[in-house]
């Protein structure tokens, strides 16, 4: 049996588009709690990936002052005495500074409403390159909620290798390198 690489492609971005679209509902509600922007912050590699709690922000002022800023870890425990202890929902969200906490209520309160699950793998979800496998990649989701758009900022890291040879003589004729197809001689 033949792979169908243009049907495989017609699938997925068909599928991509049916997941951005579901998110409708979910982007007019986070619009009345005053959102402009929801982001989501990635990172993966090896054959995993993570993502990040999602930010919110109420001004295009506060969204760009923090969209170059990477990704703010909510530690939601804390280690001590070699144990790890949970730390409370409320106090782990409260010491974000992107409006994390009042995106996690909305988020609870929506799926609770709706029976969804939006959360931040969902936005994740919606990135079609590979960022999780190999030398992975990173960077962020932005819902952009007036404009009802969905912006992936990435990257794929990719390892590169240029083949050397290197060839030395031992009755002083001048070296020579070979860079991939390319000879420098002294």
């Amino acid at each position: 049996m033949d792979f169908d690489f243009e049907k495989w492609a017609r699938e997925r971005k068909e599928s991509k588009q049916k997941g951005v679209e579901s998110l409708e509902g979910f982007r007019q509600y986070m619009l009345k709690k005053g959102f402009k922007y929801l982001v989501v912050h990635y990172e993966g590699c090896g054959d995993s990936g993570d993502c990040y709690e999602m930010e919110g922000y109420k001004t295009i002022k506060s969204f760009k002052n923090n969209i170059n800023e990477g990704a703010q870890y909510i530690h939601h425990s804390k280690w001590e005495n070699g144990n790890s202890i949970p730390i409370p929902e409320k106090e782990a969200y409260s010491k974000g500074t992107r409006n994390q906490y009042s995106v996690f209520k909305a988020l609870k309160e929506w799926n609770k409403k709706t029976g969804e699950n939006v959360d931040s793998w969902k936005i994740t979800d919606l990135i079609d390159y590979d960022w999780y496998n190999n030398e992975g990649g990173s960077g962020q989701v932005v819902f952009d909620l007036k404009q009802g758009k969905v912006s992936v900022i990435g990257c794929q890291y990719t390892r590169a290798q240029y083949d050397i040879t290197e060839t030395l003589y031992i009755d002083g004729k001048p070296a020579e390198y070979h860079y991939d197809d390319t000879l420098y001689a002294d």
